[in-house]
């Protein structure tokens, strides 16, 4: 018994020196050592090694779990484990984690169908009990109660409405849809000469669950919705820079003009993409990127100064045909087609008439057509030309001689004679056109002037997958072509939106082929990074 009990033991000795010998072979002991490396660590205990668009993942251990890094380094590493971190002056930072203050913002709610930015009456209740504070006055709701007010009847300019044990405020003078909204956070009426204007505080990540299922239909795949959550919270942190509504008190509203915010309600699948991606945003170097995103393209994306988004040509908001192979190789031959090739106008028309190979061929609005009348369109015109005149009055300009335009306010064209698009951007986007009227020729910029004014309300869209729609306020995009057959003009296009950054039908293909959040992102606005917020500062 003895002898077989040594037997065993020597066996066991054997084994143990030659699965050791193994480990060591083949790394899972050996510590190696990776030079000048760039990294990215957000918290937690993960860490990336970025070489160009590939990432690969390691794990820390340690003290180092307790800091961020973003830069150039030197790293120990065991397998799949970063035993210690060396920066290199100058070209990494290592940042103490610090508690982090949550971010809030603060949202301008319009009235029904987003109509207006004041109201004539707000009516607000909550399942639970809630607090109004105006000056010095409290007066307690409880749970189903109404509160309704109007500007006439406010002693104090602005009256606060504070929730109980976390629960929601919702709006009952509101309408999305068939459904009255909800809100997280609380609420601050200001009064406004006749009207009320009614700001949502909230925290950022909390707003992102109300902006992410009215942007995104929440059925998506997961790396679509992560993918729009990261552009939608770059793109909120963007306009908290900005502070373009700073003379309402708020930072954003929940329209169209930002984005759209509570016209459907919370998904748990989409306030998971939110959590799955909490604080992170879309950088170009050290700086948030502009996120823009749109619905459908008609194949090929367009450029942000091609759209009036820029004064010149941001490198990640290039336009590019989007081909099924969005492999890097390829992506000088997109770029191509897309700034010079579709720029002309019969090779645009062109395109629009063919079924390229594209991620989004089979998308219902990737190619749409309508009919309207001259004398629908001449209405149209001059309803809405005062009005974009005002709002863009660089953008509309009168003809007063041979090729001689100035800017000047215009009401009315007269009689419309004819409609020319004289010049199209990147990818095709109609950027100026000129309208000829019997009172006033006028030559308009911005693809969406065009839209708003080449259009009718009584118009039906005709979209890929046969179905008719109304009630459109505009074209559905700017890359179309129109054509006069005797009274009324026969009008093709393609896609649904701007056509700037990140289709969001194309993130849902890209993410069915198996692409991640990040590739996508990659995708749709080439050399940008993902980098946490406490990275860049924020």
């Amino acid at each position: 018994m003895k002898r077989v009990l040594r037997v065993l033991g020597i066996f066991l000795i054997f084994a143990l020196a030659a699965g050791a010998m193994w480990f060591t072979q083949s790394g899972k002991w050996k510590t190696t050592t990776l030079k000048d490396v760039y990294i990215s660590k957000p918290e937690g205990d993960t860490l990336w090694v970025v070489n160009g668009q590939e990432r690969t993942e390691y794990t820390v251990k340690g003290a180092v779990r307790e800091k961020t890094y973003e830069g150039i380094a030197d790293l120990e590493v065991r397998g799949k484990c970063v035993r210690k971190i060396v920066c290199k002056p100058g070209k990494a930072k290592a940042v103490e984690q610090k508690e982090e203050v949550p971010e809030t913002i603060r949202v301008l709610l319009t009235t029904t169908d987003f109509a207006a930015r004041e109201h004539d009456e707000v009516k607000v209740r909550s399942e639970k009990p809630f607090v109004v504070k105006e000056g010095e006055k409290e007066k307690r709701c409880e749970g189903g109660e109404e509160f309704c007010i109007r500007a006439a009847d406010m002693e104090e300019e602005t009256i606060k409405i504070n929730p109980t044990e976390g629960a929601k405020l919702e709006i009952t003078s509101i309408k999305r849809g068939e459904r009255t909204p909800s809100y997280r956070g609380t609420l601050e009426l200001k009064k406004s000469g006749e009207k009320i204007r009614v700001i949502n505080e909230l925290l950022l990540e909390q707003y992102l669950y109300g902006v992410l299922p009215s942007e995104m239909p929440a059925e998506y795949p997961e790396a679509a919705l992560r993918a729009q959550a990261v552009c939608a919270r770059s793109y909120a942190k963007k306009q908290l820079q900005n502070d373009r509504l700073k003379e309402y008190g708020a930072q954003v509203d929940d329209s169209v003009a930002y984005q759209v915010y509570q016209s459907q309600p919370e998904d748990e699948r989409a306030n998971k993409a939110v959590d799955d991606t909490k604080g992170l945003v879309v950088c170009r170097g050290n700086t948030l990127a502009s996120t823009y995103f749109f619905a459908t393209s008609c194949g090929v994306t367009t450029s942000s100064d091609s759209v009036a988004f820029s004064d010149k040509e941001i490198p990640y908001l290039a336009g590019q045909v989007q081909s099924t192979d969005i492999s890097d190789e390829k992506k000088a031959e997109r770029d191509q087609l897309a700034a010079d090739t579709y720029a002309e106008d019969a090779l645009f028309c062109e395109f629009l008439e063919k079924e390229p190979d594209v991620l989004e061929k089979e998308e219902p609005w990737f190619r749409w057509n309508t009919t309207i009348s001259l004398e629908q369109m001449e209405k149209n015109i001059n309803e809405r030309l005062a009005e974009r005149c005002e709002k863009t009055p660089d953008r509309i300009e009168v003809r007063k001689g041979e090729g001689i335009y100035e800017k000047e306010q215009v009401e009315n064209i007269g009689k419309l004679k004819r409609v020319v698009i004289k010049k199209r951007g990147c990818g095709g986007v109609a950027q100026t056109a000129v309208i000829v009227g019997t009172e006033a020729t006028v030559r308009i910029t911005s693809e969406y002037n065009i839209r708003m004014l080449l259009f009718s309300g009584d118009a039906v869209i005709r979209r890929k997958d046969g179905k008719e729609v109304t009630g459109l306020s505009m074209l559905p995009s700017g890359f179309f072509a129109l054509e006069r057959v005797g009274g009324v003009y026969e009008i093709k296009g393609g896609g649904y939106g701007h056509g700037v950054g990140m289709s969001q039908t194309g993130a849902r293909q890209l993410a069915n082929f198996g692409k991640n959040e990040r590739e996508i992102i990659s995708h749709y606005f080439p050399g940008v990074s993902i980098l946490s917020m406490s990275q860049i500062g924020s």
